[in-house]
C-alpha cells in the first residue's frame, strides 16, 4: 500500500474506534432516551456498518472496535420494538433495519422467517420514497438472496432521473439520494457493473464529481464524506481524492471527524454519521 492507502485505511479505522467509544460511554443513555425512530436509523446504520466490515474488509477479525459496536448494538435493545413499530406504522424502515440487525446474527432461519412475517402483514406500510424502497430491495437481495426485479427497476429509475437533473440548485436532501442509489445499485463498489453500464457509471461519476467541490467550499462534512464513499464505490482506487484529502485534514486524534470525542449523547447521536461514513469508506478503500 502506498502513503495515501495506508493513511486511508488508518483513518477508517480510528473512526471505526471513535464510534465503538461513543457507543461504550452513552448506550445506557441512548437505550433510555432515544425516541424509536431515531433508535432504528442509529442502530440500523451501525449495524450496515458491521455487516459490510464483516463481509468486506479482511482485517475485520483484529478489528476489536467492531466486536464492541456490535455487543453495544445488543444492549440497545433494538429488537424488542421492531413490531411494534411496524404495526404502528410510525416507521417505513423498520423492515429493513430488522434486516439489519438480523444479519449480524448467524442464525439465517430466523432473518427468514422474520422478514417473511414483516414483508406478509397488512399493517406494514410499504417504504414510500424510491431511495427508500431501493434500500429495501438491496438488503433483500444481499442477505436472502432474492434477486428482485422490482430492485432493478427502481434503481434504474433513479438513475434515469439523476440524468437530467441540474446541479446548479440542488437540494442537500437530493445529494443524499444519489449517494444512497449508488451506493446500493453498486453493492457498495462490489458489483458496479452488474446494473449499471460504463455510460450510465461515467455519468454517475460526473454528478459526483462535479458536486464534490461545491460540498468542499460549503465545508459540509457530512455530504463530503457520503461523496467521497460513492466515488470510491464508481471508481474504485481510480477516484478522485479530493474528498480524501479533506477527510484526512479533519480528522481528530480521537478518530472522529472534524469534532472531538462527544460531551453527551446527544451530541454523539447529532454527530456520529459523518465518521460512520468515513469509517466505511476507509476500511473499504
Amino acid at each position: 500500500m502506498n502513503g495515501r492507502s495506508l493513511a486511508i485505511a488508518k483513518t477508517g479505522e480510528t473512526a471505526s474506534s471513535w464510534l465503538a467509544d461513543g457507543l461504550d460511554l452513552f448506550y445506557a443513555d441512548l437505550r433510555i432516551n432515544l425516541d424509536v425512530e431515531t433508535l432504528c436509523t442509529l442502530g440500523s446504520e451501525l449495524a450496515l456498518f458491521c455487516w459490510l466490515v464483516t463481509n468486506r474488509y479482511s482485517g475485520h477479525i483484529r478489528l476489536k472496535s467492531m466486536i464492541r459496536i456490535r455487543e453495544r448494538l445488543k444492549d440497545l435493545e433494538t429488537h424488542r420494538i421492531i413490531k411494534e413499530i411496524v404495526l404502528r406504522q410510525t416507521h417505513s424502515a423498520a423492515v429493513v433495519f430488522l434486516l439489519h440487525e438480523l444479519a449480524l446474527q448467524s442464525n439465517k432461519q430466523e432473518l427468514y422467517s422474520e422478514a417473511k412475517w414483516l414483508l406478509s402483514t397488512n399493517t406494514l406500510s410499504f417504504p414510500s420514497t424510491p431511495a427508500r424502497k431501493l434500500e429495501l430491495f438491496y438488503f433483500l437481495s444481499q442477505c436472502m438472496g432474492i434477486e428482485d426485479e422490482q430492485y432493478i427497476r427502481t434503481a434504474l429509475h433513479l438513475e434515469s432521473l439523476w440524468r437530467n437533473l441540474r446541479l446548479e440548485w440542488i437540494e442537500n436532501r437530493v445529494i443524499y439520494e444519489l449517494t444512497h442509489l449508488i451506493f446500493y445499485i453498486t453493492d457498495f463498489g462490489q458489483s458496479v457493473f452488474r446494473y449499471l453500464t460504463p455510460e450510465q457509471r461515467n455519468m454517475l461519476t460526473m454528478k459526483v464529481e462535479t458536486l464534490m467541490p461545491l460540498c468542499i467550499k460549503n465545508e459540509h462534512t457530512d455530504l463530503i464524506a457520503e461523496l467521497t464513499l460513492a466515488n470510491w464505490s464508481l471508481m474504485g482506487r481510480a477516484c478522485d481524492h479530493r474528498g480524501w484529502k479533506y477527510l484526512i485534514e479533519k480528522v481528530q486524534v480521537d478518530g472522529s471527524i472534524a469534532r472531538g470525542i462527544s460531551a453527551n449523547w446527544q451530541s454523539f447521536v447529532a454527530t456520529y454519521h459523518p465518521t460512520l461514513i468515513v469509517a466505511i469508506a476507509g476500511l473499504l478503500y
